[in-house]
């Protein structure tokens, strides 16, 4: 019975929706700069400033729909529709779409991503990443950071591994927060937590709310900030073929292994 409930559950999953990106409020705040291109950084950039780049959208993307953005929230929109509570059907989609990154694909979300990264090291300028995915992902991460040219630990400010609480974790100049994570609260935690205070920050993220939640954490402990509200990977699936996506998973993780790690995690 548990075996049949857990076929019906991941072709649930598979089955289709119409999914468009989600766009955050888009009400003008004091520092929150819209752009979309990320050489458009370079102005509000100094030697003092420390710039933190979010990683997911802003960085890289898949370079299909499996183990985007897009695929994770269907998964969570399909979990609840099974009787998931949110939270569950939160921390169970962020497990899968964990796991399917190790077998994802990326590419940089613009051409220019790789020469920024190595135009502000030549310059001294530090950097970080800042991402909401959970520390189990760092190996990954890293690989795929490689995998475009942008190794975020070039010129970053803390050469060690730094743990600040279950979750969050500093690792190879990316501080991993979790999908629950506050990412203004976890940064300022880790400052305080290697003595580092910054004369200015550049945060740059493709969340509305992300930003927000940056810029107000700083602002709290009187850290000058800039955050940049970066949407060049604004995009929408109008549909999801199961079909044609379940094929695509095939060519390049294997049926029996992705139908493995479903089973794992449910």
């Amino acid at each position: 019975m548990q075996t049949i409930f857990k076929i019906s559950l991941i072709l649930m999953l598979l089955s289709p929706i119409r999914l468009s990106a989600t766009t955050n409020s888009t009400k003008e705040k004091t520092m929150i700069i819209p752009i979309k291109q990320i050489k458009n950084v370079l102005p509000y950039v100094n030697q003092e400033t420390l710039v933190v780049f979010d990683i997911d959208k802003t960085l890289l993307q898949a370079k299909q729909y499996v183990g985007s953005f897009f695929c994770e929230s269907h998964i969570i929109m399909k979990l609840k529709e099974s009787g998931l509570e949110e939270k569950e059907a939160i921390d169970n989609a962020h497990s899968i779409h964990i796991k399917l990154l190790d077998f994802t694909p990326v590419e940089a979300v613009e051409k220019d991503t790789s020469n920024l990264i190595y135009e502000l090291a030549e310059k001294k300028i530090k950097v970080m990443g800042l991402t909401a995915r959970s520390a189990e992902a760092a190996n990954c991460t890293a690989k795929q950071l490689n995998s475009i040219n942008a190794p975020l630990a070039l010129n970053s400010i803390h050469a060690d591994e730094v743990p600040l609480d279950d979750f969050a974790r500093y690792i190879d100049g990316v501080l991993y927060v979790s999908h629950w994570g506050d990412k203004g609260e976890i940064l300022v935690n880790f400052f305080e937590k290697i003595g580092y205070t910054p004369s200015h920050i550049l945060f740059v993220d493709d969340s509305y709310s992300r930003c927000d939640e940056v810029k107000k954490s700083l602002e709290q402990k009187n850290i000058k900030c800039t955050c940049v509200h970066y949407t060049a990977a604004d995009e929408s699936f109008d549909s999801f073929i199961p079909a044609s996506v379940y094929k695509e998973i095939e060519s390049f993780i294997g049926k029996d292994k992705y139908i493995k790690i479903f089973e794992e995690i449910l």
